[in-house]
């Protein structure tokens, strides 16, 4: 059993409550992509207090789904660890505290309730900020000591919801009219619900708590795919080869086309009508999409092909080209999976990581020598040129050139093309990548 705690500001020095527990791994505030990264299985324990949401895309559900589906015991409190743990209860992640229970039961709603300015790491992740949460706790308090007014709390409470989260300071409450003796009053009963659920999460941890029986119901997506398949691939060498690798389109038709046989040959099976000489666009037939003997491109498949192969080539090449690329893909059957594992086979990883250190270094000189530059500032008409120049085709025939390397259209291209686009253009021999994979 492997024990791991994502844990910040909510309690910057979370050892001395371990009762000597020397295994727990300790990890900075969760984001997305980290719990993959633990590889979890049976028997694993991961809690998780503090998490990451507006500078980085926050940990996702369906990642914590997957730990559970794994046989690990997820545990929340606190702060993102309430959030979801209140939201994902039903589907066997177990909340600690008061804040979680207060989610859960909807008297709290707003996830700013808990959210916080706080330093790095370095710093040891002191708050700049208070939570309104523990606002509220404290105020509940002082009315029940009859310190304080019911109707003051609420004007209070509502002053303090009015401001977004990163303002919310004990010294703005300070500077008002009679702000200092409210302060004293406030940190006199302040109560850190944060910290006091962080600590209650800890000792479920040191418990070693029930693990809760592994789920078998819950539908991978696509999404969840994608970010494997980006922890196991480095997250590069796929995106790399798939934007700049010669010969991809090849790689990426003869994946579809394996994946569309084994289906038919799942589905269909052996004695489905064979009216076209070529399984492809047999099982196109099957689906509905073509008919017996009628090799004319149906119109839902014209915009697969560009104009040029449209007039140059034989019917049946042409069905066989636009069923390839306007077949989907179900979630756990997409030809990248492969694509990633013949890659990495192939020895090609070292390549791509070269490629996007390279990207990355000139990106950051653009930033030091360009005031205001970043990637993200390059037009997307831009980005659209290079895409032309790369695969030879016309700006409106990306749409078709981005299925044909595996994109589910040209926006996505294009936003995979944004990183390198410097390097693309004016290096153009960097990124010049053979790609022999069988």
């Amino acid at each position: 059993m492997r024990r791991f705690l994502f844990v910040g500001p909510s309690l910057p020095d979370p050892r001395r409550y371990f009762g000597g527990a020397d295994d727990i791994r300790v990890l900075p505030p969760v984001k997305a992509g980290d719990l993959l990264a633990l590889e979890p299985g049976p028997g694993d324990v991961i809690g998780i207090i503090d998490g990451l949401f507006h500078q980085v895309r926050s940990v996702q559900h369906k990642e914590i789904l997957h730990a559970l589906q794994r046989g690990a015991t997820v545990l929340g409190a606190a702060s993102m660890g309430a959030l979801r743990a209140a939201e994902l209860a039903p589907f066997g992640m177990r909340g600690v505290g008061r804040i979680f229970a207060d989610f859960a039961s909807g008297r709290l709603t707003a996830d700013d309730e808990v959210a916080v300015v706080h330093t790095d790491r370095e710093h040891g992740f002191r708050s700049l900020t208070f939570p309104l949460v523990s606002l509220r706790y404290t105020l509940e308090r002082l009315v029940g000591l009859e310190r304080m007014s019911p109707r003051e709390a609420e004007g209070l409470i509502r002053e303090m919801r009015a401001l977004h989260y990163t303002d919310r300071t004990l010294e703005r409450l300070g500077g008002r009219p009679r702000g200092a003796a409210l302060r004293a009053c406030l940190e006199s009963a302040w109560i850190d619900a944060k910290q006091d659920d962080a600590i209650r999460l800890i000792e479920e941890l040191t418990r070693h708590p029930q693990v809760f029986p592994e789920l078998r119901d819950v539908p991978d997506t696509i999404y969840l795919h994608a970010w494997r398949l980006g922890h196991e691939t480095g997250g590069h060498t796929l995106r790399i080869y798939q934007l700049f690798g010669r010969g991809y389109e090849e790689l990426h038709a003869r994946l579809v086309q394996d994946a569309i046989r084994a289906e038919c040959a799942s589905r269909c099976g052996p004695a489905a009508s064979a009216p076209f000489p070529d399984a492809i666009l047999n099982h196109a037939h099957h689906e509905g999409y073509l008919v017996p003997d009628d090799t004319a491109l149906p119109p839902r498949l014209r915009p697969w092909l560009t104009e040029r192969e449209h007039a140059g080539e034989p019917p049946l090449t042409l069905l066989r080209k636009a069923v390839t690329r306007a077949y989907r893909m179900l979630p756990d059957v997409t030809p990248d999976a492969e694509a990633a594992r013949r890659l990495r086979s192939a020895g090609l990883a070292a390549r791509a990581r070269e490629v996007h250190g390279l990207a990355t270094a000139i990106n950051l000189n653009a930033q030091s020598r360009l005031p205001g530059f970043s990637v993200e500032s390059i037009p997307d008409d831009r980005l659209a040129q290079l895409a032309s120049d790369l695969y030879g085709v016309r700006p409106d025939e990306l749409e078709t050139a981005a299925r044909m390397r595996g994109f589910s259209c040209a926006d996505v291209l294009l936003a995979a093309l944004r990183p390198y686009y410097l390097l693309a253009k004016y290096n153009p021999e960097t990124v010049a990548l053979s790609l022999d994979v069988s």
